[in-house]
């Protein structure tokens, strides 16, 4: 019966939750006032590159293409990883900047504060 819990799951343990274990990179557009938090999930989104010797990669890179809900204009995003998956500090993008998440936790705090103003319009 052990067998049965171990792979479906029963028994005293609760449901878990789920390890988010994607780098988050915060990208300002240029384009509208709005941060945009990009998920980069490493066993999912980087492509190997073969620039040495061997058949393992010399390292990884991943390109995104980013569309806000504010603005229409693409804005990319390459970003270059070691052999190991781990960001190696080394990117580029066009039509935004990168910031840090501190950044992007005060544009949603504005955005959300904005927001739940917009819907108080009771002049009474």
């Amino acid at each position: 019966m052990g067998i049965f819990r171990r792979l479906f799951g029963g028994g005293d343990e609760g449901p878990k939750e789920p390890v988010d274990t994607a780098w988050h990179f915060y990208v300002k557009s240029n384009y509208a006032d709005e941060i945009i938090d990009i998920r980069v999930d490493p066993n999912a989104d980087l492509s190997p590159e073969f620039d040495g010797p061997g058949d393992s990669a010399s390292h990884y890179t991943s390109n995104k293409d980013i569309i806000g809900a504010k603005s229409f204009r693409t804005i990319n995003l390459y970003l270059v990883f070691d052999s190991s998956r781990a960001f190696t500090g080394d990117y580029t993008i066009q039509g935004g900047e990168l910031v840090d998440q501190a950044a992007y936790d005060a544009w949603k705090a504005r955005e959300t504060a904005e927001s739940a103003g917009d819907g108080d319009t009771d002049e009474g």
